[in-house]
């Protein structure tokens, strides 16, 4: 990805380095996984059931459903019976920092703090 899309000088971390990969890369997290019992106390039982919520970032040139589709043919590539549900599938997106928005946000965050505003980029596209 060429930074000038963008209009970007610089990124504060390579992409080579760990900081970078999370700052600039796509990323898979488990938000939240449950099964078995989870009351007080403990049991010894084998749940017949399991959840999971995963969430992924992505950056240019993911396409949102390609990426679901994906995960779907892994889990089916592997006969895990799993059921997908799809919370939202939004394209990534970043807000150029020279639009008419972003300079109305620097200015009335200048006027109400008395201080300029230091832009730095957000690390997450979607």
């Amino acid at each position: 990805m060429s930074l000038a899309v963008y209009k970007l000088k610089y990124v504060l971390l390579p992409r080579e380095t760990e900081g970078g990969a999370l700052f600039g890369k796509p990323t898979r997290t488990i938000d939240n996984m449950v099964s078995g019992y989870v009351g007080e106390g403990s049991k010894t039982v084998v749940p017949h059931r399991a959840s999971v919520k995963l969430a992924f970032r992505l950056v240019p040139n993911q396409d949102p459903c390609n990426m679901s589709k994906s995960l779907k043919d892994y889990l089916e590539g592997r006969r895990f019976p799993a059921k997908l549900s799809e919370m939202g599938l939004e394209y990534s997106v970043r807000t150029p920092p020279n639009t008419t928005l972003v300079r109305a946000l620097f200015l009335s965050t200048e006027r109400i703090y008395t201080s300029r505003p230091f832009m730095v980029s957000n690390s997450a596209w979607t």
